[in-house]
């Protein structure tokens, strides 16, 4: 679910601009290149930005296209490739392959349709040349009844040229998330 990852909140209703955006941020980056180490990641690999650089921007314009209620993609240009695709699990009531800026604008118009509020906390990041690993503690909160649930989720997102390319989320229990929605 490439989506608000970053503390940050969907507006509560209809399509307002009012966020509540990033109230407390706990990131930690690790360079785990020998398998061992815990040490805070400083250089970017061959030029490229760093895990937690990558996942800024992309929240930061995920946020600002939600919160905006614009139809307009050039906004998501600045975070998300032209050829991305997001492969959301099939349970899910906005699954399938999400193709390309357009896609991707579908994707994230159906989320905020579904989704009144979306939290992310104590997320952690790892990176791999242009892969990075999240995970965090998603909270949802149904747009139809209010019912909220919050579970672990984990995503692989994949970087070209410092756009994400492939997102794959993870999410600990679809059908705990699809019981909420009736």
């Amino acid at each position: 679910m490439t989506f608000s990852r970053h503390n940050a909140r969907l507006p509560s209703s209809g399509n307002g601009c009012r966020g509540n955006a990033n109230k407390r941020k706990r990131f930690h980056l690790h360079n785990r290149a020998d398998g061992y180490g815990d040490r805070k990641m400083d250089k970017p690999h061959d030029r490229r930005r760093t895990a937690m650089k990558l996942i800024e921007n992309m929240f930061n314009v995920e946020m600002r296209f939600l919160q905006s209620g614009s139809e307009s993609l050039d906004m998501l240009a600045g975070a998300f490739h032209a050829e991305i695709v997001v492969h959301e699990p099939r349970s899910l009531p906005y699954a399938g392959d999400w193709n390309g800026l357009d896609g991707v604008g579908a994707l994230f118009r159906t989320m905020r349709e579904i989704w009144s509020d979306v939290a992310v906390e104590d997320l952690q990041v790892a990176q791999n040349d242009d892969t990075v690993f999240m995970s965090c503690s998603l909270s949802l909160t149904s747009r139809a009844n209010g019912a909220t649930i919050k579970q672990p989720f984990a995503e692989v997102l994949r970087f070209k040229n410092d756009r994400l390319i492939e997102g794959t989320p993870f999410y600990y229990d679809t059908s705990e998330i699809l019981a909420i929605l009736r």
